[in-house]
This record gives C-alpha cells, sequence and structure tokens, in this order.
C-alpha cells in the first residue's frame, strides 16, 4: 500500500493506526477528522515524498507522537488547532516549516525534538510552550513569535 485515502466521512484515525507501515508514501485526512489518534502515524518513514499533509479545522488536538519519525515536509496547522501534544513532531527529519496557528494555546514536550524544521511561526494565543519542544532542532534558522503576553511559560 502506497497510498492512503481514508473515506470523507471518516471522524477518527484511531490509535497507530498506520504506524510502522513503511511503504506509504501519501495520505489524504478528510475535512470531517475530528480526532487523529496517539502515532497514528508514527514511524512512516517513506512519507518523504509528501509535500504536505493538512490537518482538518475541526481537529482540536494533534495527539502525541502522531507523525513522530515519519519524514513529512510540511504541515498546515489549521485554526481550529488547540493543543499539539507531547512528541507530535519528533524526529521529523524532513520537515522545513511549521506555522502553528492563532487558536493553538499550548505546545507540548518535545514536540518538535530533533525535527530539521529550519523555521517556525508561533500563534498569538500559545501561552505554554513545554521543555524541550524545539530541543536540538539544529537547523532552526528563524522563529517568529506572533504575540507575547507576560504570562506566557517558555521552558
Amino acid at each position: 500500500m502506497s497510498a492512503v485515502n481514508i473515506p470523507s466521512n471518516t471522524e477518527s484515525i484511531d490509535t497507530s493506526a498506520f504506524k510502522n507501515c513503511l511503504n506509504i508514501k501519501d495520505i489524504n485526512i478528510p475535512d470531517s477528522t475530528v480526532q487523529i489518534g496517539n502515532q497514528a502515524f508514527y514511524n512512516c518513514s517513506n512519507l518523504e515524498n509528501l509535500t504536505e499533509v493538512v490537518i482538518p479545522s475541526d481537529v482540536k488536538l494533534i495527539a502525541p507522537r502522531v507523525f513522530a519519525n515519519s519524514k513529512i515536509r510540511s504541515v498546515i496547522l489549521n485554526v481550529g488547532l488547540e493543543v499539539v501534544l507531547n512528541e507530535a513532531f519528533y524526529e521529523c527529519k524532513n520537515l522545513n516549516e511549521i506555522v502553528i496557528p492563532d487558536t493553538v494555546k499550548y505546545i507540548g514536550k518535545r514536540s518538535f525534538y530533533k525535527s530539521s524544521v529550519k523555521r517556525v511561526v508561533i500563534g498569538k494565543n500559545v501561552s505554554l510552550i513545554d521543555e524541550s519542544a524545539f530541543y536540538d532542532c539544529k537547523e532552526l534558522k528563524k522563529l517568529i513569535f506572533r504575540g507575547t503576553n507576560k504570562n506566557d511559560k517558555l521552558y
């Protein structure tokens, strides 16, 4: 299986649904999706051909390790997303840029740990960036904060 076309009426992608599916090169997450479970696409190491993954606007939370250790190049996080949990994009070696929408309030521990992200834009309502969120991102050149608040916490 090289392409995953999730049916258009799918609301949930369960935990580990495609974990370790090494042959997947392309995925399509329908707009009807409201939940993506832990490690749903963990270690899908051939996603490098995928130019972008679009997270539907009804998804409120990106679970732990959803795309960890995959080779995705681009992720579009739509307005509506509120939380990026721990290690969601852990060791994504081909990820170039991430724009975190203004609706996100929390970025979890090690969310982008050891990823190759070069540019990050953080929305104005992020109030907590947890420990090691961007640790060991050796290629990170530009980090843009759209808003700041005296009560924001960066670890």
